[in-house]
């Protein structure tokens, strides 16, 4: 129960007993004064009702969008890894050609210091 809700009772039971003292004082105006201070209560009780929605809807899309970045985290981590072993298996092949050339060259000129 929020600080409307609570405020609501309070005019409701308040309404409520200006009502039945109106009515059984035969007092057209207080009965009627009751009659308005319960439906203030009841305004204050919808009121309280629409702020408690309220706040379950901020509090369930702050969950929501909590999730959502624990999942974009995650996702953005994967990407990064297959960025990453990408980039190293390139690194490995490139590397791996060159060591293949500079043998091939290494090769050759052993090949051709021997004719010499």
């Amino acid at each position: 129960m929020n600080k409307s809700q609570f405020a609501a009772s309070i005019d409701q039971g308040i309404g409520k007993a200006k009502e039945a003292v109106g009515n059984a004082t035969g007092s057209e105006r207080l009965a009627c004064e009751g009659t308005v201070q319960q439906l203030k209560g009841d305004a204050k009780q919808v009121w309280g009702k629409v702020k408690e929605t309220a706040d379950e809807l901020v509090a369930n899309a702050n969950t929501a969008v909590g999730h959502t970045k624990i999942v974009a985290a995650a996702k953005h981590q994967e990407i990064r890894n297959k960025v990453l072993v990408a980039a190293q298996q390139f690194t490995d092949e490139i590397t791996g050609k060159l060591d293949e050339f500079n043998r091939n060259q290494q090769t050759k000129r052993e090949g051709k210091s021997k004719k010499l």
